[in-house]
């Protein structure tokens, strides 16, 4: 018969607690601090930085040349009608949602200062080729260089 092994000696000191095994929270307030700072820079930064100046950037519900303006800038990233369409699903649809965009925006301008009447009358032209499928050809690349003389004199 064996005998049993002996029982091990009770530990010199009481075993931690869950609690005291956690690391000390020392570093919660500089991380909080440093959060709520970058947060602060970044507000901050939008502020002094916004472009504000933009003639598109109008509150104005009536500001005409505000609209005319976003039309432009709207229908500056939209490349030659020949290549508007492409294999790419997401691709086309944004470059098809710009020219709508542009057309709308330029309706608004129209509609409010009848001197916008031309740029209006060119989007929709635009618009016409692309809603149709018409974008290749002479037609459609007048069509295409009509507007971006029209939108010239409102700059980048």
């Amino acid at each position: 018969m064996t005998v049993p092994a002996p029982a091990p000696p009770p530990p010199a000191h009481p075993p931690a607690s869950a609690a005291d095994s956690r690391p000390a929270s020392r570093w919660r307030v500089p991380l909080i601090a440093a959060v709520v700072a970058c947060g602060a820079g970044v507000g901050l930064g939008w502020l002094l930085w916004a472009d504000g100046g933009s003639p598109a950037s109008s509150t104005d519900p009536d500001d005409a040349r505000a609209d005319a303006v976003g039309a432009c800038q709207a229908f500056r990233r939209v490349p030659e009608l020949s290549t508007v369409f492409s294999d790419f699903k997401n691709t086309s649809q944004s470059r098809y949602e710009r020219v709508e965009a542009a057309a709308a925006l330029a309706q608004s301008a129209a509609a409010l200062d009848d001197r916008y009447e031309d740029l209006d009358k060119a989007l929709q032209n635009v618009r016409q080729h692309v809603v149709t499928y018409n974008v290749k050809g002479a037609e459609a690349k007048s069509a295409h260089e009509k507007v971006r003389s029209l939108c010239a004199p409102y700059g980048d």
